[in-house]
C-alpha cells in the first residue's frame, strides 16, 4: 500500500507514530513500551481498591484518582531517589524538565541537600578571601 505517508493502515500508523500517538499514552509507548532496554507489549496497569470512607479524604472532588495515585507514587519514589527527573517526566507525560521542577516544587521536594549548602558556603568563603 505505499510508504508511511501513503494510504492504508501503514500510512495511518506512520502518521500516528510520528505524531506521538492518540489518546492516553502514545502509540510508541503502548506498542513498544521500552523500559530499561526491554520490550513489553503493553504498559503495566495497577488496580487499587480504596474504601469509600477514605476515598473522599484522599481524592478531591473532580480529581482523577488514578492520576493522583500515580503522582503520589512518583513523588515518593523520586524523594527516595529511586527515580530520576527524566523518569518522572516520562512517567507523568510531561513535555519539559521545567514541568518536573514545578511538580516537585509543589510537593516540596528539593534536590538541595545539606552537603550542597556546606559546599556552597565553602565556595562563598573562598571567594570572599
Amino acid at each position: 500500500m505505499g510508504a508511511a505517508g501513503g494510504n492504508g493502515w501503514r500510512g495511518w500508523f506512520g502518521r500516528v507514530w510520528r505524531r506521538g500517538g492518540i489518546g492516553a499514552g502514545s502509540v510508541r509507548d503502548r506498542v513498544w513500551g521500552r523500559v530499561r532496554g526491554r520490550c513489553y507489549a503493553t504498559a503495566m496497569q495497577v488496580i487499587v481498591n480504596i474504601p469509600d470512607e477514605f476515598a473522599s479524604d484522599l481524592v478531591q472532588p473532580g480529581e482523577d484518582a488514578g492520576r493522583a495515585a500515580l503522582e503520589a507514587w512518583v513523588a515518593n519514589e523520586y524523594r527516595e531517589r529511586r527515580l530520576t527527573t527524566e523518569q518522572v517526566r516520562r512517567l507523568l507525560g510531561m513535555e519539559h524538565w521545567l514541568d518536573v521542577e514545578a511538580f516537585l516544587l509543589a510537593r516540596q521536594i528539593f534536590d538541595y541537600t545539606v552537603a550542597d549548602l556546606d559546599s556552597d558556603l565553602a565556595v562563598l568563603e573562598q571567594m570572599r578571601g
